[in-house]
């Protein structure tokens, strides 16, 4: 029956059904393009929203870190404080072990007249030590006393004078010895 129409109806009839296919078409394209853009502006609302979320948990890291610097500026301060202290303990001399030592090693007869002690003394200057005694043996023993405590070195008497002794004690002496570093530990 279609046959039986005349050309131009035909035509028609095709570019009609051709139309409508169009028609079709277009409204799928504009459905389409529509959800593209509903797409594109849920995800710039998605990435915005996550955005702004990183950005604020940035800045709680920020300030979480600002805190953090702060403390381990305080802790280096504290650590350089107590090394600086570390090493004054550690180059302390305790002056009463080496009284100590002096006395343990006077013999009977012998008394200390004068000491030039001084921290100069435990790295290179020697010690003098100005003794009275009883007689030029009991400055002798005093000697050999110092020389075998571990705490002296180098000692020797500088000059013995029977003279400006004290009374009972008429004998004067100087000695000169070197502390060795355990005198003063």
């Amino acid at each position: 029956m279609i046959n039986l129409l005349p050309t131009e109806s035909k035509r028609q009839l095709r570019a009609a059904r051709n139309n409508a296919l169009l028609v079709r078409y277009i409204i799928v394209v504009i459905i389409a393009g529509l959800f593209a853009n509903f797409i594109l502006v849920g995800s710039y609302t998605l990435l915005t929203l996550t955005k702004e979320s990183q950005d604020s948990l940035i800045e709680a890291s920020t300030s979480k870190a600002q805190a953090y610097s702060e403390t381990q500026t305080e802790i280096n301060r504290l650590s350089v404080t107590l090394s600086g202290a570390r090493t004054l303990l550690d180059q302390q001399v305790m002056y009463s072990h080496v009284l100590r030592n002096i006395g343990s090693s006077l013999t009977p007869g012998t008394i200390v007249d004068k000491i030039d002690l001084s921290s100069k003394n435990f790295v290179d200057t020697p010690l003098t030590l100005k003794v009275n005694g009883k007689d030029n043996q009991s400055i002798a023993q005093l000697r050999t006393n110092l020389s075998s405590v571990a705490y002296f070195s180098n000692v020797t008497i500088d000059n013995i004078s029977e003279t400006g002794g004290v009374v009972g004690y008429p004998v004067s002496a100087t000695l000169t010895l070197k502390l060795t570093k355990v005198a003063g530990q």
